[in-house]
């Protein structure tokens, strides 16, 4: 749907979406019928990111490590993997997502990533703005920073993103000098810009 191809429901989006991202995991290889989905949103032109995953685990997990995904795993506010993070196999590269159970800026709250949130109350559901944690908080910061590329460069494809994601133009490198458990490093939206 998002790709802006035919699909179960029926209706198309009013504009294809150039980047995709989908923040959740699941820990076991990519079903057939998803990577074909992937391919074909990949051929209409549009990026798909996912979330690695939150099992402090080296493992496949899908979409993230479907092929054509670019897989995000989640570092703390030091730039060290999250003590949750997977990483290693379907991981692309990182970006903050957050560590609830540190509190370095000393403000009282964990060093979540503030999101939409929402709470169940006696009078119902209320929408509040929390610090959340997860690989599922680190995809949209690449998600992001891969919109804000294409908004500059509407001709960037999937296939180039790819190619400037391995040369390390849109990362600062973070681990051991080239790729490693992490990917290629942490996603930079001023150097990737």
């Amino acid at each position: 749907y998002a790709a802006g191809l035919p699909n179960d429901s029926g209706s198309l989006p009013p504009v294809r979406a150039d980047v995709i991202n989908v923040s959740i995991s699941a820990a076991v290889p990519c079903p057939a019928s998803l990577a074909e989905a992937i391919a074909a949103a990949r051929g209409a032109g549009s990026i798909v990111v996912a979330s690695a995953g939150n099992g402090n685990r080296d493992q496949d997990t899908f979409p993230a490590g479907c092929a054509g995904v670019v897989g995000v795993a989640a570092v703390d506010a030091l730039a060290r993997k999250a003590s949750y993070s997977n990483y290693g196999r379907g991981v692309d590269l990182a970006a903050p997502g957050g560590q609830i159970g540190d509190d370095r800026e000393g403000d009282g709250y964990g060093d979540g990533v503030f999101s939409t949130h929402a709470r169940k109350t006696s009078t119902g559901i209320v929408p509040t703005h929390d610090p959340l944690e997860g690989s599922s908080m680190a995809a949209p910061h690449v998600s992001a920073t891969l919109a804000l590329m294409r908004s500059l460069d509407p001709a960037l494809t999937p296939a180039s993103i790819d190619q400037l994601l391995a040369s390390g133009a849109l990362t600062v490198d973070i681990g051991s000098p080239g790729p490693d458990t992490l990917g290629v490093g942490l996603i930079s939206a001023f150097k990737a810009v």
